[in-house]
């Protein structure tokens, strides 16, 4: 059986306004809540896909560069992926 990750984002809303903005948050297992170290955090949006690696303490940043729909998906050995559906427009 494979666990859940829960990524948590520093800011998470319907929109987030755009300039170049960075994400920032910390990815936790679902059922202890502890930090997952060393897990894929990727961004997929229309300028293109970023990869970060979470840190010890689960946590990562990523830099957004487009408006519009993007997918935020983390992944880790174990765990099942995990996808989150966001939108971005400018300010």
């Amino acid at each position: 059986m494979r666990r859940s990750i829960l990524a948590l984002l520093a800011f998470l809303a319907a929109a987030v306004p755009v300039e170049a903005a960075t994400l920032r948050g910390t990815v936790r297992d679902s059922a202890t809540g502890k930090p997952v170290a060393q897990a894929r955090v990727e961004l997929l949006e229309a300028a293109g896909t970023r990869v970060v690696t979470t840190d010890d303490g689960g946590s990562f940043a990523i830099e957004i560069l487009a408006t519009g729909p993007v997918t935020l998906a983390v992944s880790h050995p174990g765990y099942q992926v995990t996808r989150l559906e966001l939108s971005t427009s400018a300010r």
